[in-house]
């Protein structure tokens, strides 16, 4: 079975250098904004002024850039490792369905996800914060279907294709996390918000 490309140190490291770079461009941004109310009315100030501005203005680009390099590393990551937690799960998906077919059993599409399917993609493949983790896991515990945690958690996490793969799956895109929120209000990109608002819909 191939190795991920990136353990959970190195997405840990990663999501950190981009809320850094963030936090930096943020706090740049904010220095431009305020500047007019740094300085005086006269014309020394008014050139300082100027000159300050333009420092910033300087700086806030190179954060910028540096923030957009983060965000990128950071997606760069999560989507190789999705591309091999993706392959693991369609194989595992194949075997267990044959598995049901030895066994004279029903094939149920939504029933074949396995909760340690969910786990493995919400340590190395939502990107989401550790502080958001606890509640897939007791989601979990909890004896729901893993498929219905599995489509909550790749709505938060904005993996579109994982979303849409569920759903055709039989995932249940009315299903609610402890705090009554269904995968389209945890949605966080336009795409898939699109993807679920149609399939909500039809139910």
């Amino acid at each position: 079975m191939q190795e991920l490309p990136h353990d959970r140190a190195q997405l840990i490291a990663a999501a950190s250098a981009r809320r850094a770079a963030l936090t930096e461009a943020g706090v740049y941004a904010g220095a431009v904004s305020c500047s007019p109310f740094l300085f005086g009315k006269s014309a020394s100030a008014a050139h300082f002024e100027l000159a300050a501005t333009l420092a910033c203005v300087a700086l806030v680009l190179r954060s910028m850039s540096g923030a957009v390099s983060a965000v990128r590393a950071e997606q760069a990551m999560l989507a190789d490792n999705r591309d091999v937690l993706q392959r693991r799960l369609d194989t595992n998906l194949v075997q267990r369905a044959e598995l049901a077919k030895q066994f004279g059993l029903p094939v149920l599409q939504k029933r074949l996800y396995l909760a340690e399917d969910v786990t493995m993609y919400l340590e190395y493949g939502s990107g989401l914060p550790l502080k958001k983790l606890p509640k897939y896991r007791a989601m979990l515990r909890s004896g729901a279907l893993p498929a219905d945690t599995f489509l909550l958690l790749a709505a938060q996490a904005g993996d579109a294709p994982m979303v849409q793969q569920l759903l055709d799956a039989g995932a249940d895109p009315q299903h609610q996390d402890p705090q009554g929120k269904t995968a389209l209000e945890l949605m966080p990109m336009h795409a898939v918000r699109r993807v679920l608002t149609a399939v909500t819909r039809e139910v």
